[in-house]
């Protein structure tokens, strides 16, 4: 898929906001930083990564949440 789509919630229920995405190779390279107006619900286009595992952090100033996906 070229797309993610990702749904994130912060303890509590807290509104997320605008957060800053980083996209973390397996090897632990950054390989993009975007940001987005609301962290709680937003689509990235990972087209251009190759297949893969990578880490996902979502940092905002409600707080900061970490998750993974694959590429394929």
């Amino acid at each position: 898929s070229n797309w993610l789509n990702v749904t994130a919630q912060l303890p509590g229920g807290a509104k997320i906001g605008e957060a800053t995405v980083k996209i973390y190779h397996a090897d632990g390279r950054l390989v993009r930083s975007n940001t987005v107006p609301e962290g709680s619900n937003f689509q990235l286009d990972v087209a251009d990564l190759p297949a893969g595992v990578y880490r996902l952090s979502l940092l905002s100033a409600a707080g900061r949440l970490d998750g993974t996906f694959a590429k394929q």
